[in-house]
């Protein structure tokens, strides 16, 4: 049973989602990936974005969208505090679902981090490739899918 309730993103939510992003800096996201998560804020996420609220509280959000023929997973993380409890795993299944319904989805890709590749491969996501520097100097991006 589910902890987590899902609610579609919207404007009202910006501040909080800010400032979980910055609070997952520099372990999962770069510094200089806030401008563009901003971006995607202000310009993309409503109807493709969720919050993850429990008891009460907004703990996380994650996305989706479609690209070159993939479902593709897009700026997900869940407040530290809130890590090694699952709620990230129910963030994943809720976009993996949303993904599924939409005809002709095959696969799911995400570029992530190494620090969060582990979490990916035990969720059945196989890592295609490693791109040295390839989120900002300093932090490689791990090219991973998952088959449905």
């Amino acid at each position: 049973m589910t902890r987590t309730k899902f609610i579609p993103y919207d404007s009202s939510y910006f501040s909080t989602c800010l400032e979980i992003f910055k609070k997952n800096i520099p372990d999962f996201f770069h510094e200089d990936e806030i401008v563009e998560f901003i971006e995607y804020l202000k310009s993309y996420a409503e109807g493709q974005y969720w919050v993850c609220e429990t008891e009460g509280h907004v703990i996380g959000a994650g996305g989706i969208r479609v690209f070159e023929g993939a479902g593709r997973l897009v700026y997900g993380f869940i407040d530290p505090a809130y890590h090694r409890q699952g709620f990230g795993r129910e963030l994943l299944n809720f976009r993996l679902q949303k993904l599924s319904e939409i005809p002709d989805i095959r696969t799911i890709k995400i570029d992530t981090t190494p620090q969060s590749s582990g979490f990916f491969k035990h969720c059945g996501f196989i890592e295609d490739r490693i791109i040295r520097n390839g989120i900002s100097e300093g932090l490689d991006m791990v090219d991973m899918s998952l088959k449905l």
